[in-house]
């Protein structure tokens, strides 16, 4: 075989070449031979940070390739492949040794025509390194086998661990302290993980009902629009004739004790009120309401819900507005003593009377309310501003927010009764239908009746039957469950009001006047709240089981703290920090792109969907469609209505978008194994929704209360101008964040999909039971492996009952999809009350960074073939750069994770930023957790801090550097000079920095840099009005800023021998000089030559021109 000598940066190298290799042209020969020597020039360190440390699992790969490359017939093939080796067959071992410590590589582009364009060999380059990695075939296995592994290992630690040791560790771990860190962080132990598990499936209680609300409330709000445009009447009008004809008052019936004076010649005359008003048809609509209201009632009353048996009016939902609750909290009046909604609090005695209707009652708060604080009274309701109400009047306010107190007591209750082995759905009709299992994390507790020394325990025997016995020795210590007896508090109040609504009622019957009748009431309710408080039985659990039921129990009802300057502070900072958060988010396009970028590369870590590229194309276009479906319920008459609406509102952009969107077919969504799945869109749909699968995520990330949120997205709440203008309601961050929304929900359907295509095809994946037991599906049903869920069940009367059934494969099949798409893409409620109490309020997108480390992790682990694909993306892009040292590249690049692009010009070579866009990549920030700490605290407390201090914690320096000196210093935004603290202010104004780096047109001034003299160029914005752009990086081309703004991704220049000065120690004498000659200069008041020195300083502080 011919060889070839050359000479390569000084050295001389012998190669054996093909003959083919000799009848290239001389260029191409040396391009080939240089190429082929870059492997065994590379330094044994691959680069710093966690890239250089995810590049490791491909070591085992390059001591394979490189061993069968120096062995004697892979060598004849390396060669006949178009491969140099300089160093040719040196042996197996010795090959194997350079791959494994990374001295040498070989990849798949070393055998491309180096003239090929680089997208081309890149591609083809990834796809043969990934062909060629053993990994990509076992590491699947391989991670699971390490993972389990780990848990063995662990296992037999513990079991070899000396018994004094173990004990102590023991100790540790069931210390009360140990427990409640890791319940802070939302990492239960032991018996606590079954609560938590039951928490979760009680959420289904308000999903499923918050399902309802978001199909029924928009159709509400379209229909009060609508009638209010086509009768010509106002606003008030219509909602007062709907609302009053919910909230008339019952006919009166002194058989049944409905003593209203209400008769039916009074409900005919209402009725032909309401009907001119809101036509017949409005007047069914009204109905249909009333029903849906009554409901509720019933189905309350199913689950075991006190819901007052008496009323002495129809149903109209009333809830106090922003001022009613401030007017409750100044006087301490509790309101409305006939609502029997779940949130009713107990009253001594009755303050109004059961006849008033809701407007009567703002009538009379209206005027408390002046003579307080002075002011005219109002004589008529319509007369008091919306925002000076005592109670909602607006329909669609009081309703959503009665689908919302619905949801959380259904959600609460279910909860209670499985955690507690109580409630209707445990009640034993039949025992031969078996018992539903009981979770047994505590006991129902009584004193004796025969014996009150003696402290009895509720068990259930083999039919059914309660039997109370003395408790266990190691019961003594347990406690009561706060939240628990809290609730039975509150019902057994709601029972006391139904007592004093009947003595009231009762008295009012007998003659009595009001204020006797309310005094009856009064001792009614007393009396009865003594006698029950006697018999009342408690619910006692292992201390650190109370606390978790408790906490449970906090996040379902929103608790907030009790100290009341805290929940002012509280309210006054959300108030700043969510539009901050917000206006940070939803109105920039690259946070969207890169989320959307984000989404798949999780979906593929966690879920794998995308290790199959067409299928994987398929699978989110089938999303998308079952997304549009969705959204009008599968019903092409949907669709065309609310194209109508849109039409005939004056909304003509918005019609036409939706006319040219494809029409439903009605069939479709009803057909059975959509997308290979088994089961129709509208099961999907249905299933995914009530398990929390939607977009709403940006919703459970925000901090604002469940019934402010409701008020100010019903145009509401107490500053609604200001939110409109500058908060969360602002139009423009609706829209970003319904678009956000969509491209989240998309790739949430998607896993969703996906894993029930693989639960079709086989996958035998794992179900979390309600209990927290992990079981396979092969084993699902059977032995032990079965359990109970409830549900309600309308029975033909209209009453609704709650029944327990087993669980069906199907309800697993549906969970384990809905949990792989909480994995992949976060549920973002699932947070401790800690968590979401004080961590995001400090760090504000806490929740994110949470959830991901433990997932990248996890699957790091389990799946390390798929994460090594990073990794060889990562190796195409940077094939022509060669290798640069990641102490080449200075601090502020290496933490960022860089990837350069091309070669090297004039010391100068083009990078982009994984950081903030591959979720993998945020592992870098586990490197300086101290920094990571930094970024995630929240930006207003920081703030404070660092201008108090004068310090820059991000570019870690002093805001205003040179105040010593006595300088006006100033730097540049939107082409106006600012003061350099209130620059770094303005920082926080993320969308004003966006547009700022856009600099559409160079209208801000421009700040240039000559690639061949090196020289600088920066001009005034404004047209030479304002000032110049000094204080920004070096300006990229007008395409490139905009393919910024609207995707987040652009090259930087990195200049690598600048990097290399910045390392060198002469960079402090030189900052010293240039501040001793800043000094001198300003004594003189030489202020043109200051200035120069200023920019000298910051240029060589900034370490470069560009930013990220």
């Amino acid at each position: 075989m011919p060889s070839i000598r050359f000479n390569y940066e000084g050295q001389t190298y012998n190669a054996n070449v093909t003959d083919s290799f000799l009848a290239l042209p001389e260029d191409e020969q040396k391009k080939r031979l240089e190429v082929s020597l870059k492997p065994q020039k590379e330094a044994p360190a691959k680069g710093g940070g966690f890239m250089g440390a995810l590049a490791k699992l491909e070591r085992p790969a390059q001591a394979l390739k490189v061993g069968i490359k120096e062995s004697h017939l892979g060598g004849d093939i390396y060669k006949a492949l178009g491969g140099i080796d300089t160093t040719p067959k040196e042996g197996f071992g010795t090959g194997f040794k350079r791959g494994l410590f990374g001295e040498e590589e070989i990849r798949t582009q070393d055998f491309l025509d180096p003239s090929l364009p680089g997208w081309y060999r890149g591609i083809v380059g990834f796809a043969g390194d990934v062909a060629t990695d053993p990994l990509t075939y076992v590491g699947g296995a391989l991670g699971k086998t390490i993972y389990n592994a780990g848990k063995i290992g662990a296992g037999a630690v513990r079991s070899h661990t000396p018994p004094q040791i173990a004990r102590w560790l023991q100790t540790i771990k069931d210390h009360d302290k140990t427990k409640d860190i890791a319940r802070a962080l939302n990492i239960p132990m032991g018996e606590e993980r079954k609560i938590k598990s039951l928490a979760k499936l009680s959420a289904r209680e308000r999903e499923r009902v918050e399902k309802q609300l978001a199909k029924d409330l928009p159709e509400m709000k379209r229909w009060m629009d609508g009638k209010i445009k086509s009768s010509g009447k106002s606003e008030e009008e219509v909602h007062s004739a709907f609302r009053n004809w919910l909230d008339r008052r019952q006919i009166h019936d002194a058989e049944k004790g409905i003593i209203t004076n209400w008769s039916k010649a009074n409900e005919l005359n209402l009725k032909k009120e309401t009907e001119a008003i809101l036509g017949k048809d409005g007047l069914l609509y009204a109905n249909e309401w009333s029903r849906k209201m009554q409901k509720f009632l019933r189905e309350e009353q199913a689950a075991g819900i006190f819901v007052s048996g008496l009323a002495m009016r129809n149903y109209f939902p009333r809830f106090d507005t922003p001022m009613g609750r401030e007017l409750l909290e100044k006087t301490k009046d509790v309101g409305d003593p006939s609502v029997f909604l779940g949130k009713e609090t107990f009253r001594t005695g009755r303050t109004t009377d059961p006849l008033e209707s809701l407007d009567d009652i703002n009538l009379r708060k209206n005027a408390e309310k002046v003579e307080l604080l002075g002011g005219t009274a109002a004589r008529n309701p319509a007369d008091i501003p919306y925002e000076q109400r005592f109670f909602h009047t607006d329909p669609n306010v009081a309703i959503g927010l009665r689908y919302a107190d619905h949801a959380s007591s259904m959600q609460k209750k279910h909860f209670i009764d499985t955690v507690t082995d109580s409630g209707q759905a445990f009640k034993i009709s039949n025992p031969d239908k078996g018992l539903p299992p009981f979770l047994g994390v505590g006991r129902w507790m009584r004193r004796s009746p025969e014996d009150p020394a003696i402290v009895e325990q509720r068990i259930i025997g083999s039919k059914g039957e309660e039997i109370w016995k003395p408790i266990d020795e190691d019961m003594r210590d347990w406690v009561n469950v706060r939240g628990v007896d809290e609730y039975r508090k509150e019902e057994l109040l709601k029972a006391a009001g139904s007592v004093g609504d009947e003595a009231y009622a009762a008295a009012i019957s007998a003659g009595k006047s009001a204020k006797d009748a309310s005094t009856l009431s009064g001792k009614a309710k007393t009396t009865f709240m003594k006698s029950a408080e006697k018999t009342q039985d408690v619910f006692k659990a292992p201390k650190s089981i109370a606390k978790q039921i408790e906490q449970q129990m906090e996040l379902m009802g929103a608790s907030t703290p009790t100290n009341k300057e805290l929940q002012k502070f509280f309210k006054f900072y959300d108030r700043i920090q969510d539009p901050w958060k917000a206006w940070t988010l939803a109105v920039r396009p690259a946070y969207h792109i890169r989320n959307a970028v984000g989404n798949i590369f999780n979906a593929y870590i966690v879920t794998g969907l995308g290790a199959n590229i067409p299928k994987a194309v398929e699978t989110f276009g089938n999303s998308a469609k079952l997304q549009y479906y969705a959204r009008f319920e599968g019903r092409e008459a949907l669709r065309k209505g609310i194209y109508d609406r849109l039409t005939e509102g004056g909304k003509p952009i918005r019609a036409e978008g939706l006319k040219g969107m494809p029409k439903i077919d009605d069939g479709s969504w009803v057909a059975d194994d959509f997308a290979d799945t088994g089961y129709s869109m509208e099961r999907i749909s249905n299933e995914a929704l009530d398990r929390g699968i939607n977009a709403g995520h940006y919703r459970k990330d925000v901090v604002r209360d469940e019934i402010e949120n409701m008020e100010y997205q019903l145009g509401r709440g107490k500053y609604q101008k200001w939110s409109k203008r500058m908060g969360q309601d602002n139009p423009a961050i609706k829209f970003g964040f319904a678009v956000g929304g969509t491209i989240e929900g998309n790739a949430r359907y998607a896993i969703f999909l996906n894993t029930l295509n693989k639960v079709k095809k086989g996958d035998d994946l794992e179900w979390i039971a309600p209990d927290g037991k992990k079981v396979k599906l092969s084993e699902f049903g059977k032995g032990d492996d079965v359990y109970w869920t409830t549900q309600m069940q309308e029975l033909p009367d209209g009453q609704f009952s709650q029944v327990r059934r087993i669980m069906t494969k199907d309800d697993a099949v549906f969970d384990i999809a809905s949990n792989q798409v909480k994995e992949a893409l976060f549920d973002y409620s699932d947070l401790s009350h800690f968590e979401r109490k004080w961590m995001k309020r400090v760090m504000p997108f806490y929740t994110w960074t949470r959830k991901n480390f433990p997932v990248q992790i996890k699957h790091l682990v389990l799946n390390p073939q798929r994460a090594e694909k990073l990794h060889l993306a990562k190796e195409q892009f940077e094939y022509d750069s060669g290798e640069i040292e990641y102490s080449d590249i200075g601090a502020f690049w290496g933490k960022r994770v860089p990837v350069f692009v091309g070669k090297q010009d004039s010391g100068v070579v083009k990078a982009f930023t994984l950081l903030n866009t591959i979720p993998l990549a945020e592992m870098q920030r586990l490197v300086n957790p101290i920094h990571l700490t930094m970024e995630m605290v929240s930006p207003f407390p920081k703030e404070i801090f660092e201008q108090l201090a004068n310090y820059d914690s991000f570019r870690d320096k002093p805001i205003a550097e040179f105040s010593y000196l006595g300088l006006d210093e100033s730097k540049d935004l939107l082409g106006v000079a600012l003061p350099a603290r209130l620059w770094k202010l303005a920082q926080l104004l993320v969308p004003l920095i966006e547009i700022n780096r856009a600099n559409p047109g160079g209208v801000f001034g421009e700040k240039t840099l000559d690639s061949a003299t090196g020289e600088q160029t920066v001009t005034k914005g404004w047209g030479g009005w304002g000032a110049y752009r000094e204080s920004n990086p070096q300006d990229l081309s007008e395409t490139a800023r905009w393919i910024r703004f609207f995707t987040g991704s652009t090259t930087y220049d990195i200049n690598l021998d600048r990097q290399a000065y910045f390392k060198n120690s002469k960079i402090t004498g030189d900052l010293s000089r240039l501040k001793s000659a800043l000094t001198t200069s300003t004594s003189k008041n030489e202020n043109r030559r200051s200035s120069q020195i200023i920019r000298a300083i910051e240029a060589i502080e900034r370490q470069s021109f560009t930013e990220e």
